[in-house]
């Protein structure tokens, strides 16, 4: 006995609805292939002929983010958007780099455990793309910094 096609399209279309909603977004991983395997979903969804309306696939996509996210969502439910999936993916994408931005964390060399005596002990700030030196005498003389 074989099973007729349409309870083969239902199983596939539960299996894909199962997997769309168990998307949850890990901080550290890229937004954009986050949003883009959700969209996959979405789209292969679409052609097993499931309506699924933009507001709740953008739903969807919010929901997944993890409380990192908590502000952008916030943020977008608050200002009047008409966007699409992916208007939002570059929204999100913005957000991303501006979060990674904003919670770069000073990264401390310390030479004094090291080998070589003039080793600097040097803080450098990421987020500004500049060297701030502990104290003054530590300043290079010129504007060009050697790291032995």
């Amino acid at each position: 006995m074989t099973l007729p096609k349409s309870c083969f399209l239902q199983v596939e279309k539960y299996e894909i609805t199962q997997a769309l909603l168990a998307c949850k977004h890990q901080d550290g991983k890229s937004v954009y292939t986050h949003v883009l395997e959700m969209k996959s979903y979405i789209d292969r969804l679409d052609i097993l002929g499931v309506v699924f309306p933009r507001e709740l696939a953008i739903d969807l996509v919010l929901l997944s983010l993890p409380n990192s996210y908590s502000q952008f969502v916030e943020n977008f439910y608050m200002s009047d958007h008409d966007v699409n999936l992916i208007d939002l993916t570059h929204m999100l994408i913005v957000a991303e780099a501006k979060m990674i931005k904003s919670t770069s964390e000073a990264k401390v060399f310390e030479g004094s455990e090291s080998k070589f005596p003039w080793t600097l002990t040097v803080v450098t700030m990421v987020v500004q793309n500049r060297f701030i030196f502990p104290k003054e005498r530590d300043r290079p003389r010129s504007n060009r910094l050697t790291i032995w």
